[in-house]
């Protein structure tokens, strides 16, 4: 159900104001929250939206040449449909913001 996408730096994998277009996770690479800080490797984003049916509420963008599995929202009902408990668990991260790492731009 899900599919590898490939994200050059600057992409916009969600966007601020926007329904998101998928469930995200990432795999290789590095994206930034809305200049708050790095989502760590593994990390799942896009959720809120598709539970919620609401825009995002965050920018998500790659800083680097990145790799995610994208679970596009046309599949996002048939697998909350056939798996329940992980629509349970997805319903339960996403009401917990984002963990992001801080950025030091700095050096």
């Amino acid at each position: 159900m899900f599919e590898v996408r490939r994200a050059a730096p600057g992409v916009e994998l969600a966007s601020a104001g926007k329904r998101s277009d998928g469930l995200y996770i990432l795999l290789v690479g590095a994206v930034e929250v809305s200049d708050q800080g790095a989502l760590p490797r593994g990390a799942m984003f896009g959720q809120h939206s598709l539970l919620s049916q609401a825009p995002a509420t965050v920018t998500v963008r790659a800083t680097s040449e990145s790799i995610v599995l994208r679970l596009p929202a046309a599949r996002f009902a048939s697998f909350a449909a056939m798996y329940p408990p992980a629509l349970m668990h997805l319903s339960e991260i996403a009401a917990r913001p984002l963990s992001v790492r801080s950025t030091d731009r700095s050096s």
